[in-house]
């Protein structure tokens, strides 16, 4: 099976756990043990874990930042694409994997948003007594920083030179390390109930791997 043909696969089956997986939270053993009362799904689990963990703001503000971190590189990429739009003077002067770089953000910003609308469980705590509860499921800055970050190693791969190739490759292995930090510490901050952080591990991935699906289609079309 061909790389293209795999990521598409393993994303799609994620996509199917994912949304499995939200209508497990949203559906079973939901039961008032948030702040103010607030409905949490598979509330047993999610509440020993949550008093098993407690809340650690060491880890929240390194996944705060990390997050900021995600939204560096997304505009970076952006005004790659700026750039060669203004010098070409015509869309079609921008590379094909800047221009579905640019749509896959878009998708991105679009589930981070979508779930802070339609709430499936609100925090575990309430950080702004103005703001109230908040939506919490799935970890929008886990998300973020799995869906950017992910994305490095193989946009690089694609822009450099072939002699940078191995550059490319150490800075997606650091990248694909600080996804492991950012996912530990989001977990271990305690602001956020432990299915908040399954969910947004299983889209982030799902749309990753669809999206890395698309840039190798694309050079297979190359190579045609």
């Amino acid at each position: 099976m061909k790389k293209a043909e795999k990521s598409f696969l393993f994303g799609g089956i994620l996509l199917v756990f994912f949304v499995v997986f939200t209508i497990l939270v949203k559906t079973v053993n939901v039961k008032p043990v948030g702040p103010e009362n607030s409905l949490v799904g598979l509330a047993g689990f999610n509440k020993a874990f949550s008093d098993t963990i407690g809340q650690n703001s060491f880890w929240y503000i390194l996944t705060k930042l990390i997050g900021y971190g995600a939204v560096v590189v997304m505009t970076g990429f952006a005004l790659l694409g700026l750039f060669q739009l203004i010098k070409g003077r015509n869309i079609k002067a921008v590379r094909p994997e800047i221009l579905c770089l640019g749509i896959y953000y878009v998708v991105v910003i679009f589930v981070y948003a979508f779930f802070e609308k339609v709430v499936i469980n609100y925090r575990p705590v309430i950080e702004d007594s103005q703001k109230g509860l908040e939506a919490s499921y799935p970890s929008s800055q886990t998300v973020l920083i799995i869906a950017v970050l992910g994305s490095i190693g193989v946009m690089l791969t694609k822009l450099l030179d072939r002699e940078k190739v191995s550059l490319a490759r150490s800075i997606a292995l650091s990248a694909d390390v600080v996804i492991i930090v950012a996912i530990i510490g989001r977990t271990l901050s305690g602001a956020l109930w432990f299915t908040d952080i399954i969910g947004g591990v299983l889209i982030a991935f799902a749309l990753l791997l669809i999206f890395r699906g698309v840039i190798f289609s694309l050079e297979k079309e190359v190579k045609e």
